[in-house]
């Protein structure tokens, strides 16, 4: 099975090490994994079940890979996909990470509270246009 996982860029943090463990900890399948360049390619390039793709995430760049499975693990993948996308061709899984430290994003001033309602809004439309959700701790659910 070939699985595409989808995340905004290669750095440090919580959601790279969350797919590093996955294709890692999964190695009887082959994973695509579809950022927007990023530093942290050394760890991926030594597994073998692993192509990264560093030149970003549209739907055209994932369909090259003809992958069976598309995982995402950023909203802004999520979003390229579900607004942008022409054809759903495979089943779309959306990780939900981090939503307890986004709460602290948004705290203070007007223009941030439109900013945090349009963000909740177009979170909302998205995860709604997955095949599945997971989440990862109690507070993100």
């Amino acid at each position: 099975m070939r699985i595409a996982l989808l995340t905004d860029i290669l750095c440090v943090g919580g959601g790279l090490e969350y797919i590093f463990q996955v294709v890692r900890g999964i190695p009887n399948h082959e994973f695509v994994v579809c950022a927007k360049g990023g530093e942290e390619t050394a760890r991926f390039q030594q597994l073998s079940n692993v192509i990264l793709e560093t030149t970003g995430y549209s739907s055209r760049t994932v369909a090259r890979y003809n992958p069976h499975v598309i995982h995402f693990n950023h909203l802004r993948a999520l979003v390229s996909h579900t607004l942008f996308a022409q054809r759903k061709y495979c089943p779309l899984i959306n990780g939900i990470h981090g939503v307890h430290l986004r709460r602290y994003d948004y705290l203070h001033g007007p223009v941030n509270a439109i900013k945090s309602s349009v963000r909740l809004q177009l979170e909302r439309f998205c995860v709604n246009k997955v095949d599945l959700n997971i989440t990862e701790t109690e507070a993100d659910r």
